[in-house]
């Protein structure tokens, strides 16, 4: 029987392609990531949010930031090729160090980013199966 922790309401998939992140208030709106952001990987997603790894400058002062709630992580990336880049905010709901990885949840996603990623997820699953996390 599976715990509450491994209880998932929509699909996770492994998935790799760059994202751009940039550390923010909450009071930031501005969805696109500047030149200067952080570049990461995503390792997996779902509609609800994305692991990310490899993330430079995470360091214990902004990890304690993040967990406290007094940041929020602007992120910016591509699911699908020729589609439309997703920009939106996230909060960190999970750190993993010995692998590097942080899991975010998306916070006040766009409607046309939500929908891009659950079909892009929809099609990963149907022609990938085993992708499923």
């Amino acid at each position: 029987m599976n715990s509450m922790s491994d209880y998932r309401l929509f699909p996770r998939v492994r998935f790799e392609t760059k994202a751009s992140a940039e550390f923010v208030g909450w009071k930031v709106k501005k969805l696109n990531c500047s030149k200067n952001a952080l570049q990461g990987d995503i390792c997996d997603i779902s509609v609800q949010g994305v692991g990310l790894s490899e993330l430079p400058n995470l360091n214990d002062a902004i990890l304690k930031q993040l967990e406290s709630g007094k940041k929020k992580i602007r992120l910016n990336f591509t699911i699908r090729p020729d589609h439309q880049t997703i920009e939106t905010f996230a909060r960190l709901i999970k750190y993993i160090p010995e692998k590097n990885v942080i899991g975010l949840e998306f916070v006040d996603i766009p409607v046309a980013s939500f929908v891009e990623i659950r079909d892009a997820i929809d099609e990963m699953m149907e022609s990938n199966p085993e992708l499923k996390d």
